[in-house]
């Protein structure tokens, strides 16, 4: 085998949680277009920056919490078969 080779995965998905600002179009096009054996999978989520803060202090109320973006069912589908997950924020 070949220096760096790496066998291909069984379930190839990739999921992205962040605002779409934070990665150009461009960016994502190519990513996707060198690595064609990758499903990526974006999920736009990016929680507050009162929630995101409270997170780090370990201060979160319940009114906080609420603030968490919701996941549609098929978001959280591709988190659970993801091989990989790139997030600026998880949800909980």
């Amino acid at each position: 085998m070949p220096s760096g080779y790496a066998p291909p995965m069984v379930d190839t998905t990739v999921c992205l949680l962040a605002p779409k600002t934070i990665l150009p179009a461009e960016a994502l096009s190519r990513f996707t277009a060198e690595h064609p054996d990758l499903q990526v999978r974006w999920v736009e989520y990016q929680e507050p920056n009162e929630l995101r803060r409270a997170r780090v202090l370990g201060t979160v109320t319940p009114e906080l919490q609420e603030l968490e973006p919701q996941l549609t069912d098929e978001d959280r589908a591709a988190l659970r078969s993801a091989v990989a997950v790139v997030a600026l924020d998880l949800p909980t």
